[in-house]
């Protein structure tokens, strides 16, 4: 028991050391506001945002996903500008300008995200006329938060009309499963490698990270299905997804969801990510034999392989599954998209193939999906 406290000592001093060389990245945050240059083809920052005139104006609001930027809807703002011009159109729905915000990907925690978007962005909101939402990635996270939160004093909510979550890990990424630690490995999880250290060493490197994670697959695709406590390695989503469970604004706002399933059989992120989907998220004994979960993990991103019992097909974009880009938790924050959940002549929910994670926000069938349901009469 000596050795194994010394272990623990060394152990926790060498994660201090990574806390502290990380801290670094740990700072104020920094919300900046980006306007969309027709001219250079990108957005460009707003260097006083309460002097930008909106008021009457229809926009588009842009968030984009962790450690990008703006600049990743460079070619969709260039579409509604084109497409859906106030100054061309004489009918909604129209833009007359596309903004973005820019975030650190630092660590900041989301919830400090989300409020200082909301105070930068709630005095603009109130002058225009209408505004859509397109998030990607964490930004759909960001903006869920900003949308469905009623104690945020400057709730965005009732001044979005739709939001189009792209790519969302509404959720979580699964991280691995905690249980069925075997007796004898007990003493060492719980002294050395216990579940806070290692939620310490992932948040050491990126606590926007752990915001993310949950325990293993919670697809929630049944109007019965309530996420728990212990579904989310932080308190982050499980609070964004379940209180309140209904949102406030549930009624009027209009959530539109896409995902996308890349080919398994040749797309080599798509297949790593459905072996650490196959191998990590099932009630595994995570500890029992790291040498059996690196053995399945190696043989499940085989293409060859994808038949396997123990390598279960479950579709992913490389990196966010299909089940958490258009969870059902959606349901409880938006009446609409409840409506038309899986409808079949206008889902509020879409699966699109092939195209990676990080490519989606300028995906032409992304955009392409956005032009059928801005041009039907449900929008």
């Amino acid at each position: 028991m000596i050795y194994l406290n010394k272990l623990k000592q060394a152990f926790h001093f060498l994660l201090l050391i990574s806390v502290f060389i990380s801290a670094t990245a740990y700072g104020n945050s920094v919300i900046s506001l980006y306007q969309y240059n027709p001219n250079q083809k990108q957005f460009i920052i707003v260097s006083n945002p309460s002097s930008l005139d909106v008021k009457g104006k229809h926009l588009a609001l842009t968030i984009h996903g962790f450690q990008d930027s703006p600049q990743a809807f460079n070619t969709l703002a260039e579409h509604l500008l084109s497409k859906y011009a106030c100054n061309q159109l004489k009918t909604s729905p129209c833009y007359d300008m596309v903004l973005g915000i820019d975030y650190p990907s630092d660590g900041t925690i989301l919830q400090t995200i989300g409020m200082q978007m909301s105070s930068l962005i709630q005095p603009l909101l109130k002058q225009a006329t209408s505004t859509d939402i397109y998030a990607h990635s964490m930004g759909v996270l960001i903006a869920r938060y900003e949308l469905e939160n009623p104690n945020l004093s400057e709730n965005i909510a009732p001044y979005i009309q739709h939001a189009i979550l792209i790519g969302g890990p509404n959720n979580g990424i699964p991280f691995y499963v905690r249980n069925d630690v075997p007796d004898w490995l007990k003493p060492i999880w719980n002294n050395l490698i216990s579940d806070d250290i290692i939620k310490s060493i992932v948040g050491a490197y990126n606590q926007q990270i752990i915001q993310m994670l949950s325990y293993g697959v919670i697809p929630q695709v049944s109007d019965s299905a309530v996420p728990k406590d212990s579904d989310y390695v932080d308190p982050f989503l499980y609070k964004l997804n379940s209180e309140p469970k209904d949102a406030p604004y549930a009624s009027k706002l209009k959530y539109y969801s896409i995902a996308s399933n890349l080919n398994h059989t040749e797309d080599s992120g798509a297949l790593w990510a459905n072996a650490i989907y196959s191998c990590y998220a099932p009630a595994v004994n995570v500890l029992s034999s790291f040498a059996n979960i690196v053995s399945c993990v190696n043989s499940c991103r085989n293409p060859q392989n994808q038949q396997n019992k123990d390598c279960r097909n479950t579709p992913n974009d490389g990196l966010i599954a299909v089940y958490s880009a258009n969870s059902y938790i959606l349901a409880y924050k938006s009446v609409f998209w409840k409506t038309y959940y899986n409808n079949p002549k206008t889902p509020s929910n879409v699966v699109i193939n092939n195209v990676p994670h990080a490519n989606l926000p300028q995906s032409a069938l992304v955009i392409s999906q956005i032009n059928k349901w801005m041009d039907q009469k449900t929008w």
